[in-house]
């Protein structure tokens, strides 16, 4: 007895491992469409299992008429649980453009799963559990314009990543994964790129030179990461077509004040939810296209006149919940137009900002909205009254005073909410 039971033991074991190492299949049906918006022949995969990286994806399904697998340019996988990703995709489907996959649960890709992708335009992963790239992954997808890998667990990427890739590639998506920091040779060939998208990753440093070869970037996103202290000074100064950049959510506590100086064309700068204590003077003197600049939820004490040159743009600036108590005198003569200032929930001293010995001069700014919390006018700046002042908002949840300077009508004083207990519109 005790010897069948071994010898069947013994056949259940080789038989799972005979299981386990021989090749496996899992077949899934396609849905095929023509995508309205693109007009694009389409494959939509939903609910497909193939459970070890061993097992190879079989496509299935009834193509409509008059088509085959050569017309297919779609491939879109969702709801899924895809461990590997091997080359039979683009074996089957040789004329493909795009290849999407979100929440297929991806786990690794076979370093050949692309050797077919020379049509390849758009490789896009959202929700997997991959911890790196294969080198030279996309070395044939000459075509290749957009990549995506979306919170997918990326902790490291190869030097070598994107070898192949720097002719056409112009949007670079690494959001929401676990990168901690940039090489200096990482993005190297990439002169199309036009977005680089690396929010919400843990990156604390950042080499001076990882950005040098992408002169052709508008759009740089480091939102939501761990940035601490300060940013080497030329990390920059190659990015002369940038126009929007995202720096807040970070632990930046300094700026240098060359930092920006190379980036003329930026129209969007977000600094906000730092650590940053002050403003060097000409920080932003180069930014003549600057439109909208937020620096709420620093530590930011004083405002220089300097800090800002000649400004011809309209321009929103807010600087909510610092610990602001000082704007040195002449500091708004910089600007033509104001849209928005806002700095509520700042720090007051004892001498008032705006008062008759500093008298601030709005009447060529055109400001539509102007937010403070701790401050009053004295005496009511030059150009209330007149014409584009629309709202003076003092707020800190206690109350909220609204005073309409329209042509004629004048309301000369408020008083600070910190020292009274109500707020008083006097005309």
């Amino acid at each position: 007895m005790v010897k069948i039971l071994k010898q069947s033991s013994s056949k259940c074991i080789f038989i799972m491992i005979l299981f386990t190492f021989l090749p496996q299949s899992n077949a899934a049906n396609c849905s095929y469409a023509i995508d309205h918006e693109n007009h694009k022949y389409t494959c939509v995969l939903k609910n497909a299992h193939v459970l070890l990286d061993n097992f190879d994806l079989i496509i299935e399904g009834t193509h409509l008429q008059g088509y085959s697998d050569d017309d297919v340019k779609v491939i879109s996988i969702s709801d899924s649980v895809i461990h590997t990703i091997q080359n039979t995709i683009f074996e089957k489907f040789k004329n493909l453009e795009e290849f999407l996959i979100i929440d297929g649960e991806v786990q690794a890709i076979n370093s050949n799963a692309l050797e077919s992708c020379e049509k390849l335009e758009t490789f896009h992963i959202q929700d997997a559990e991959l911890n790196k790239i294969p080198s030279r992954l996309f070395e044939n997808c000459k075509k290749l314009k957009e990549l995506t890998f979306n919170n997918c667990g990326i902790t490291t990427l190869e030097n070598d990543v994107f070898y192949g890739i720097d002719k056409e590639l112009q949007k670079l998506d690494f959001s929401g994964n676990k990168l901690k920091s940039l090489s200096s040779d990482i993005f190297k060939g990439l002169i199309r790129l036009k977005e680089l998208n690396l929010a919400s990753n843990e990156i604390e440093s950042i080499n001076e030179s990882a950005f040098n070869d992408l002169i052709e970037v508008e759009k740089l996103m480091l939102n939501s990461n761990k940035i601490k202290s300060s940013l080497p000074s030329s990390i920059f100064k190659t990015l002369t077509n940038l126009t929007e950049l995202d720096l807040r959510k970070n632990s930046i506590s300094e700026l240098k004040v060359d930092l920006f100086k190379e980036l003329k064309n930026l129209k969007i700068l977000d600094l906000s939810s730092n650590d940053i204590k002050e403003l060097p003077e000409e920080i932003f003197t180069s930014l003549s296209n600057l439109k909208s600049i937020y620096l709420d939820f620093n530590n930011i004490k004083r405002l220089f006149i300097n800090s800002f040159g000649e400004h011809n743009q309209t321009l929103i600036f807010t600087i909510d919940n610092n610990k602001l108590y000082s704007i040195q005198p002449g500091f708004f003569n910089n600007f033509a137009s104001l849209a928005y200032f806002h700095a509520t929930e700042n720090d007051c001293m004892d001498d008032y900002i705006f008062n008759h010995d500093n008298p601030i001069d709005f009447s060529d700014k055109k400001v539509k909205d102007i937010l403070h919390d701790c401050y009053y006018f004295h005496d009511p700046p030059k150009g209330f009254g007149e014409k584009y002042i629309t709202l003076l908002w003092i707020g800190l949840g206690v109350a909220v005073c609204m005073c309409a300077f329209l042509y004629g009508l004048h309301f000369y004083f408020v008083r600070s909410l910190k020292r009274e207990a109500q707020i008083q519109c006097i005309e």
